[in-house]
């Protein structure tokens, strides 16, 4: 941070640009997100689902955490077959163990 860099929180406002002028805060990142089942393009999308696309655009890697595997599944695929990197992995809140 002390290195001249900007961050998306910089109070100049300005951003960290990739080579080719591109946003990408988050390269290098690994985000897990909760509730991210709901995310297929051209679908109606969760808050967790477009969140995941959101992430993934600017360079991280997701892990979509929810309990419908199937759409999960499908989510992670459909982000994978796109270009990015993603995985699904079951998850319920409402249970602690």
């Amino acid at each position: 941070m002390g290195l001249g860099r900007t961050t998306p929180f910089s109070p100049r406002g300005k951003r960290a640009a990739t080579a080719g002028g591109a946003d990408v805060r988050l390269k290098g990142k690994v985000a897990v997100i909760s509730g991210a089942a709901q995310g297929l393009q051209g679908e109606l999308m969760g808050i967790g689902g477009a969140t995941a696309w959101l992430f993934v655009r600017e360079g991280a890697k997701v892990v979509l955490g929810d309990i419908d595997e199937d759409s999960g599944q499908k989510t992670a695929a459909q982000i994978r077959e796109r270009g990015g990197e993603a995985l699904f992995a079951r998850l319920d809140v409402t249970q602690e163990d």
